[in-house]
């Protein structure tokens, strides 16, 4: 890959460390509630697993999807704003990435 503007992003894997550490009383008692209901405490959080994406000068790209589903990560990483945990990724040229909130 040596054009300018291309992107290339392989097996790409982002995960998140959920803070177990309750911050303010609302979330102590949610927590206490959690616990006394017996949900799992959280630990980690995938936000991407195993993307794959390629583009070539010129191209654009849409994402779509609920919230959650990793679509700013994503972005942030291939604007090098953010990295993967895991993937490798490959931009020549400079990115910028166009986030609108349709609600």
């Amino acid at each position: 890959m040596s054009r300018k503007g291309e992107v290339q992003a392989d097996q790409i894997w982002k995960r998140f460390r959920v803070d177990l550490r309750p911050t303010y009383f609302q979330d102590q008692i949610g927590r206490l509630a959690d616990t006394l209901r017996r949900r799992p405490r959280p630990g980690w959080r995938w936000a991407l697993r195993d993307v794959n994406l390629q583009m070539k000068p010129g191209e654009s790209i849409g994402l779509i999807g609920a919230n959650g589903a990793g679509k700013s990560t994503l972005l942030k990483i291939l604007t090098r704003v953010m990295y993967p945990t895991a993937g490798s990724v490959h931009v020549t040229g400079r990115t910028g990435a166009m986030i609108e909130d349709r609600t």
